[in-house]
């Protein structure tokens, strides 16, 4: 398989693209500082750590067939590109089980013609959030809240979390009682999470760490209500390769846990 990348889900070495990475370089794009501690929860906005966003620089050959060929290929690649909105960017030959959220930000406006129906164009995008993500998905963990307050260790039952960095996982809350004011505690980081309202029994609580967002659904996740106007604390992350001892207060029932390995 042909050195290329894949955007949006779409392998870019196929006929449709002909793309074969030539080189690529990959820094810190400083224009842009997202201060996360100054973003407040009703925001929405994902939590970058304060870290400059990543910016990468791809020098591609288009290996074309035909002159017609070579515009198809053009075409197409304008085509994935134009809408310049944040999608999956994954490369095969450098950490090819890692995926950035980035962005296409210019280089199809500069292409060079080699002769024999070949091209190179130099791609550019931005990661916004700099951490790449693990192409696998890790299954839910469920732990058992028989009382209130109970601990439990994430690792115990996870083993060590993939990642080199903070993950930010989704925790989804099933009461099995009514319950008001939960607080999730990181015992291991020191931190606190408390959303300030009450979960009916039949109502699921989801927590995105990803997302920085907390929802309501009465139908297994089916469809949600955003619920973030009680929210207050740091959103429950955990320290990837550590304990991470969680305690949750003013809950019972069962909490399903899921996450991405996250990388520097």
């Amino acid at each position: 398989m042909a050195n290329s990348l894949h955007y949006d889900g779409t392998d870019l070495s196929t006929t449709a693209y002909s793309l074969t990475i030539l080189k690529q370089h990959i820094g810190a794009y400083t224009t842009v500082n997202v201060d996360v501690q100054a973003i407040p929860f009703t925001s929405g906005v994902a939590q970058y750590m304060g870290t400059n966003p990543k910016a990468f620089s791809v020098e591609c050959l288009i290996d074309s067939t035909s002159a017609t060929h070579l515009t198809t290929c053009l075409d197409n690649l304008t085509l994935l590109f134009h809408a310049q909105t944040d999608k999956s960017l994954r490369f095969d030959d450098w950490y090819p089980a890692r995926w950035w959220t980035a962005r296409y930000t210019g280089g199809l406006e500069a292409v060079t013609l080699l002769g024999s129906y070949k091209a190179q164009v130099t791609l550019q995008f931005v990661a916004a959030d700099p951490v790449a993500f693990s192409t696998t998905f890790n299954e839910p963990d469920l732990f058992s809240i028989p009382a209130s307050p109970t601990s439990f260790d994430v690792d115990s039952t996870s083993n060590i979390l993939d990642g080199n960095t903070y993950s930010l996982p989704t925790w989804i809350l099933i009461p099995t009682a009514q319950s008001s004011n939960i607080t999730i505690v990181n015992e291991t980081l020191s931190t606190s999470f408390t959303w300030a309202s009450t979960l009916h029994l039949g109502v699921w609580l989801i927590i995105s760490g990803t997302a920085w967002g907390v929802v309501t659904s009465i139908d297994s996740g089916a469809s949600y209500t955003v619920s973030m106007a009680n929210v207050s604390g740091t959103f429950p992350r955990l320290l990837c390769g550590r304990t991470n001892i969680m305690t949750v207060t003013n809950f019972t029932g069962q909490i399903a846990m899921t996450y991405y390995g996250r990388y520097l």
